[in-house]
């Protein structure tokens, strides 16, 4: 089973919830800091839910943070594919998801469209990561994208060569 510093570091690498750049836990609510922590999502051990400061109150003043992918999930992927290959599946849930919300809020209609515009635009952010993402990893190992897991560069024969002008 995936580790809690594991699930934190996946969540804050794949931006769920966005804006969050460290993820703290706490063993209840009462334990939340009442001076500000910017950018800070803390994980409750013993309700398992995240919570979040609202911008505009108070620091003391949390909300439940709206979650795209939940923790079991994540969990999952990092046990089946491990952490490196989880980003990259988490990428295509986000963007799997979203798509679902996008289809909702086309289907409401309506005044919504700043609503729609920027779950749209999340919608293309997290498509384009998931496709980036496998490149990516395979350069790193020095592989190619096609699974052949052999390097990008290659030896081929060659009719009549010249190299060096000729000079060799």
């Amino acid at each position: 089973m995936a580790e809690r510093h594991e699930i934190n570091q996946l969540r804050i690498e794949i931006n769920d919830p966005p804006d969050i750049i460290a993820i703290q836990n706490v063993t209840d609510a009462s334990a939340l800091p009442t001076e500000e922590v910017p950018q800070t999502l803390f994980f409750d051990e013993s309700r398992a839910v995240y919570w979040k400061a609202a911008r505009e109150s108070s620091p003391a003043d949390y909300s439940i943070s709206i979650l795209k992918i939940g923790d079991p999930q994540l969990a999952e992927l990092i046990d089946s594919v491990g952490p490196e290959k989880a980003v990259c599946r988490s990428f295509k849930l986000l963007a799997r998801k979203l798509g679902s919300d996008m289809a909702l809020l086309r289907s409401q209609g309506g005044s919504d469209v700043t609503q729609r515009q920027s779950v749209d635009s999340m919608f293309k952010y997290y498509k384009a990561m998931a496709d980036g993402c496998e490149d990516d990893i395979e350069a790193d190992k020095g592989g190619t994208s096609d699974g052949s897991g052999g390097s990008v560069g290659g030896l081929y024969a060659m009719k009549k060569p010249v190299i060096a002008g000729g000079l060799v």
